[in-house]
């Protein structure tokens, strides 16, 4: 699903507008970026937690020259679904 069949169910469901709608979507899709770019836990019960970890630097091998390589240390983002979501999935 694209974030504009996403705005398009939202507001369908609503009953608001679609630019009112995605003005929502994105206020709310940003202050989680801005969030998670301030290393804060982001708990939306009945869904799950958002929180980013920092990975180690580590070595690989380039798979075409196969040279050693170095991975910089840097942080990802992490998803835990809920156990309520874990149970309406399966």
């Amino acid at each position: 699903m694209k974030r504009s069949d996403f705005i398009k169910v939202i507001a369908k469901k609503t009953r608001l507008s679609q630019r009112l709608t995605e003005e929502v979507v994105s206020t709310i899709f940003d202050e989680i970026k801005n969030q998670l770019k301030r290393d804060e836990k982001i708990v939306v019960w009945g869904f799950g937690t958002f929180f980013t970890k920092t990975v180690d630097k580590k070595k690989g091998i380039h798979p075409i020259t196969k040279q050693e390589i170095i991975h910089k240390p840097h942080r990802v983002v992490r998803f835990i679904p809920s156990r309520k979501f874990r149970k309406e999935i399966k």
